[in-house]
């Protein structure tokens, strides 16, 4: 069964259209909702309405509870009781006792994962899992293996080791360890509270165990003139953001969260993988999707031909004092296999661009995330990369993300699933085509590294040499760079970095 996670789609039916867009061409079984639906936003008759239709499993949120009179809204701060207000006047009795019958937590049918807004310890108390204590507390509150949440508005995840070791990771596309626990978060639909202004939701694979975090652009003009023809006098942060920006000088720091009651604590989660999308055959009724364009008066966002690249909101390679370096030794297989159906291009040989400062050209070094990029080429692809410890792979299966995604079968955890072949794209990772663009993997903590063995795509020489002069980084856990190499020969099946043999 394959579940779309939603969370916070605070009634942004231009963030919730282009969700349902996105999902069209991912053959989605379900789609599983984490709560406040409304709150903030516009349209919350009509979002509502089309969660209602589309969701079958639906878990309350604050601000859902708060519409409903569950709870008071007397934590929240004086922008949020205004909107939560208006919102109750928008909706009608039929959905307020919606709101009100929504269980604080579920178990979809059959399946071993739980779901909840805000946490497993006291759901209806609305706290924030922020630190590895507060996930020690919620893991050790239930027996599942796997937990959905919303409510930070951030997208990312705590896994806990076998050891007990639990750790905070950025979002990305990976297999759930059978042997871990995790708590996911997909982000927020409707009110992102980053500096990358997109819709954000996380698919689930209960069969592979597969999690694939998803971002997707709406459109912000839209949403704008919608709340300004509400009359709401409140502004979620994104519009407040995008305002400030116009500001010379002022700049706002994205919140935790909107309520007074709770501290302001900016969790450092921003992985995004921005999607493009696609025009696609539907996947969700098209009744249903019509019911959300008709109530609201807005055409879908078509981006076909618009492979808009991610850009990292931190931690950029251009942003970093300290930078790495490594080298490389002659394994590489220079006669790749043939293929009659390679794409041919008159721009395949990359330029080269100016060396960038070396940083350690020695292993071992430890570190906990490994990153390879291409400056120079279109877009990167790649099979497999190996972070070795001795004659151990520690990247196997690890956390991995990639500044954007090309295809639905190409995501980023390609690149770690133990399969180097590299002939089809449900074997490699592939970004969008797009200048500088990356790929990473995280090892979950600080680990001894000897060295970094990266399998190119195999197809044939022109679409392989797109990965020549590449660029490795390694960073530790505080994200210093600890070592770089850049211009890296990349034309071969098979690039082996690794310290040169000391001359005796």
């Amino acid at each position: 069964m394959r579940y779309a996670l939603v969370s916070d789609i605070h009634a942004n039916l231009q963030a919730w259209s282009a969700v349902l867009e996105d999902m069209q061409a991912l053959e989605i079984d379900q789609i599983i909702n984490l709560g406040d639906v409304v709150g903030y936003g516009p349209n919350p008759a009509e979002v509502l309405a089309s969660v209602r239709e589309l969701s079958r499993i639906s878990v309350i949120g604050n601000h859902d509870a708060v519409c409903a009179q569950r709870m008071s809204a007397d934590a929240f701060n004086e922008q949020a009781r205004a909107a939560i207000e208006w919102t109750q006047s928008q909706l009608d009795a039929d959905a307020c006792q919606f709101l009100e019958a929504l269980p604080d937590m579920a178990h979809p049918e059959d399946e071993s994962f739980l779901i909840t807004h805000a946490e497993v310890v006291s759901p209806l108390d609305f706290g924030y899992i922020l630190t590895e204590e507060e996930a020690a507390s919620n893991f050790a509150a239930c027996d599942d293996r796997i937990i959905f949440i919303g409510h930070t508005h951030r997208p990312g995840l705590f896994l806990q080791e076998e050891s007990g070791d639990i750790t905070l990771h950025e979002p990305g596309e990976f297999v759930c360890d059978p042997n871990c626990r995790y708590i996911i978060n997909p982000g927020s639909v409707g009110d992102p509270r980053s500096e990358d202004i997109v819709a954000s939701y996380c698919i689930f694979d209960s069969e592979t165990r597969k999690v694939e975090f998803r971002r997707v652009e709406f459109d912000t003009d839209a949403y704008r003139s919608a709340i300004d023809a509400s009359g709401l006098e409140t502004r979620p942060f994104f519009l407040r953001y995008l305002d400030s920006l116009q500001e010379p000088g002022k700049r706002l720091i994205p919140p935790l969260a909107e309520t007074s009651a709770m501290p302001r604590i900016d969790l450092s989660v921003k992985a995004p993988v921005l999607v493009p999308k696609k025009k696609m055959s539907p996947l969700v009724p098209i009744g249903l999707i019509t019911l959300v364009i008709g109530c609201a008066g807005i055409a879908w966002i078509v981006a076909s031909g618009r492979n808009q690249p991610a850009e990292e909101t931190s931690n950029k390679p251009s942003d970093l004092t300290a930078e790495l370096t490594t080298t490389d030794d002659a394994s590489v297989d220079q006669t790749p296999e043939d293929d009659s159906t390679q794409l041919t291009s008159q721009a395949e040989a990359p330029v080269t661009t100016p060396a960038e400062p070396e940083v350690n050209s020695q292993f071992p070094v430890k570190a906990r995330y490994v990153r390879i990029r291409q400056p120079n080429g279109p877009s990167l692809a790649l099979a497999e990369v190996e972070v070795m410890r001795g004659k151990k792979n520690i990247a196997l299966r690890r956390i991995a993300r990639q500044s954007s995604t090309l295809f639905a079968t190409t995501p980023a955890a390609q690149a770690v699933d133990g399969n180097r072949s590299g002939k089809k794209n449900n074997s490699i990772s592939h970004t969008a085509k797009g200048p500088n663009e990356w790929w990473e993997v995280d090892l979950g903590e600080e680990q001894p590294i000897t060295a970094v063995v990266v399998w190119n795509r195999n197809r044939s020489a022109p679409l392989m040499k797109r990965l020549d002069q590449f660029t490795l980084e390694i960073f530790d856990a505080e994200r210093k760079l600890v070592l770089r190499r850049s211009n890296i020969p990349g034309k071969g099946y098979k690039i082996v970095l690794k310290s040169p043999p000391v001359e005796k």
